[in-house]
């Protein structure tokens, strides 16, 4: 079907983060913040891949901007995440439990993870 569509009506393949930040002015919104946050259910090195966070964070590191990521699960090291434009990757989860118990607990997780990160950044 792809190319089909390529040879018959020259559509063009291309990143669907892509699109969607060109067609929303992504880079000038990104440029105007004062930081950006974004979140994700796990980063790991397939996230360097093509998931919309990385893709986020080298916008803001463009930008010179600051970028926080708030996530279920990190799988990496840091100095890997900051090298991409992540300032700090902070996982929402703040005690052992199981999945089952992140994702039930998952609203009131992120909630407490938010306030934390907004008492970090009102003292930078």
């Amino acid at each position: 079907m792809g190319f089909a569509l390529r040879y018959f009506l020259h559509a063009r393949v291309c990143s669907g983060f892509q699109l969607l930040a060109e067609m929303s002015n992504l880079k000038t919104k990104v440029a105007q913040a004062n930081l950006v946050i974004s979140g994700e259910g796990q980063v790991d090195d397939q996230s360097f891949m093509v998931k919309v966070p990385i893709q986020l964070s080298q916008l803001a590191q463009a930008a010179g901007k600051p970028c926080y990521l708030l996530v279920g699960r990190q799988k990496g090291a840091n100095e890997t995440f900051a090298k991409q434009g992540v300032t700090a990757v902070l996982p929402i989860v703040d005690q052992v439990m199981t999945l089952d118990q992140a994702m039930a607990q998952g609203p009131a997780n992120l909630e407490r993870m938010a306030d934390r990160l907004a008492r970090i950044i009102s003292q930078s």
